[in-house]
């Protein structure tokens, strides 16, 4: 397993476990997190959920460069392309608070997953980024979505900005 999963009262916490691949999010931990937040969505005891890491010093380097590059068919690359955003409609679903604990950098992709929980909490000296745009790849996993998601829609008119009669 590449995520540990325990219960102490009504609190579940969901740890990234993979501290030799920095928790790259390989599909392997991506399947492990959705099964993690399906549990504690299916656990009514439970009745919030903190995701951290067990590595001090990377909460998560991102995606799994070493999958990306991985000698296979395109078609399997991609055929499991879902999972990120399966992972983020169903931490938004999930019913439950969820409160991401960074106790190391957050990067790439997992800087979508830290904003998929409704609070972020930081240590001190933790970095949050999007490196990925250095080598050309739009971060559209990460920040895009989250602000969507919890902002409502606003609109100009007569008296300046207010939220769209859609909200």
């Amino acid at each position: 397993m590449t995520v540990r999963y325990e219960v102490d009262g009504a609190v579940a916490t969901v740890a990234l476990d993979q501290p030799e691949t920095r928790n790259a999010l390989s599909d392997e931990l991506l399947d492990d997190l959705l099964a993690a937040f399906a549990r504690a969505r299916d656990d009514e005891e439970v009745r919030c959920v903190v995701l951290t890491s067990t590595h001090e010093k990377v909460f998560s380097s991102g995606g799994d460069l070493k999958g990306f590059a991985a000698d296979e068919p395109l078609a399997h690359k991609f055929a499991a392309i879902n999972r990120f955003p399966d992972l983020f409609t169903l931490i938004g679903t999930l019913g439950k608070p969820t409160l991401c604990a960074a106790n190391g950098h957050v990067l790439a992709g997992a800087l979508g997953l830290a904003l998929a929980c409704d609070l972020v909490i930081a240590k001190e000296g933790v970095r949050f980024g999007t490196p990925e745009i250095n080598v050309g790849v739009f971060p559209s996993s990460t920040a895009s979505w989250r602000p969507r998601r919890s902002t409502p829609r606003w609109r100009t008119g007569p008296g300046g900005w207010r939220p769209s009669r859609r909200c």
